[in-house]
């Protein structure tokens, strides 16, 4: 049986969001996130609805409602003064402990599933597998986590006689992902990087690898364009050396005394110089 969702947030292991803060920082950065995760705010909360509605539809139909609008009347000033602040708190009382959409939301998330389901590749890998996979395993001798959003069988997108399963993981951004772009996103966003550590979760977990890598990568904004890429086997195979990289230097973070552990970057004075470009 897969694990619920608040169970697995609350395993206290390593996670990729966590660990790919060691990226020009040091184990100390990646355990205050770990002590205290940021929040991420609107866009976070709209994308994790996405994911919802596109993986686990009968879930976001229970769990998400949709605010009305009280014909555009102000939310925050009782009736006498226009507004429907007596309306508004008794409908949050009737929908008490469900997560709201507004209307622009909800709206934009059905754009965004009409376009996956027009989309011919997308459709195809959608049509079976398995969404919100849960994996604890350890790794490099730690112990990580991650919830891996799709797993489908490699005959989704290859024919009936293809073997072994695949992955597909869903990004949602306002941000230029063109074929032009899309390998300075994948680099800058650590894209490739949360790959490898899923790919190695997946590995210890079942003892096999996965066939491919795919982002299905969605607009936020309208017309929500959607595009799928597969993942090169170069970009996972540095992933992966970052990975353990990361990951032994949190060991040894872990191994030492709390009074000797570094709160820079070095105990010593560095030097520093202008970049090349600029001399």
């Amino acid at each position: 049986m897969e694990t619920p969702r608040k169970i697995y947030d609350q395993w206290n292991t390593m996670n990729q969001s966590a660990l790919k803060r060691m990226k020009n920082s040091t184990p100390a950065t990646v355990e205050h996130y770990r002590t205290n995760p940021p929040d991420y705010g609107r866009p976070a909360y709209f994308g994790i609805a996405v994911h919802a509605a596109v993986f686990e539809p009968e879930d976001f139909n229970k769990d998400y409602v949709v605010e009305p609008n009280f014909d555009g009347r102000p939310k925050n000033k009782t009736a006498k003064n226009g507004g429907c602040k007596e309306e508004w708190d008794a409908w949050k009382l009737e929908h008490e402990g469900r997560n709201t959409l507004t209307h622009e939301e909800f709206q934009s998330v059905l754009g965004m599933l009409g376009a996956i389901e027009k989309q011919p590749a997308a459709r195809a890998i959608l049509s079976s597998g398995a969404a919100e996979r849960s994996f604890k395993e350890v790794v490099n001798g730690v112990e990580c986590k991650g919830r891996l959003d799709w797993i489908f069988p490699e005959s989704n997108i290859n024919g009936l006689e293809a073997k072994g399963e695949s992955y597909m993981d869903l990004k949602t951004t306002s941000k230029n992902f063109s074929p032009a772009e899309i390998d300075r996103l994948l680099y800058q966003n650590q894209i490739y990087f949360q790959a490898a550590f899923y790919h190695e979760l997946y590995l210890r977990a079942t003892d096999k690898a996965f066939v491919r890598h795919i982002m299905l990568i969605v607009s936020t904004e309208a017309p929500y364009l959607v595009q799928p890429y597969e993942l090169s086997d170069d970009a996972i195979k540095k992933g992966r050396r970052e990975v353990m990289e990361y990951l032994s230097a949190w060991s040894e973070w872990e191994r030492t005394s709390v009074t000797k552990r570094k709160v820079g970057y070095s105990d010593g004075i560095l030097k520093a110089d202008l970049p090349a470009w600029a001399v």
